[in-house]
């Protein structure tokens, strides 16, 4: 038996996030589906976590006493891939996307002293950096 697509919304106390699954010869109970999308939310907490751990050991680590073209190679290096690892089997939202350029553009406002976005574009083309949703565009 075939089903059609279906959208279901799961809502909780701050959002409501909507689940869109097309099941073409296996239903799936809601409960599985509400399950195994809390366990994506979940991820995409705790690996966004893990990459302002590891930037911000960094950025201990060296400070001021590195340049900023040191600091971001270390960052696109070893932080970029704790915050992409495994990002390539989730179908991403734009949503999504803008939440992981979000996580380097802080960090870059941090780095740079600066909350003005002009300078960050020119910083990220100058020392050739890559945000997170045009590298998962490349893979």
């Amino acid at each position: 038996m075939v089903q059609e697509p279906f959208d279901r919304t799961h809502r909780t106390s701050s959002a409501s996030y909507t689940v869109h699954l097309a099941c073409n010869s296996v239903g799936l109970p809601f409960s599985l589906i509400s399950r195994l999308y809390s366990r994506y939310v979940r991820y995409m907490l705790c690996e966004r976590q893990n990459f302002y751990r590891s930037s911000n050991s960094i950025f201990g680590k060296v400070g001021r006493a590195a340049s900023e073209e040191v600091v971001l190679h270390l960052i696109k290096t070893k932080c970029l891939p704790v915050l992409l690892y495994r990002l390539e089997v989730f179908s991403l939202t734009k949503a999504d996307q803008r939440s992981l350029d979000f996580v380097v553009i802080r960090f870059l406002t941090k780095l740079l002293c600066t909350l003005n976005m002009v300078t960050i574009n020119a910083c990220l083309s100058y020392f050739d950096f890559t945000l997170p949703s045009e590298l998962l565009l490349k893979k």
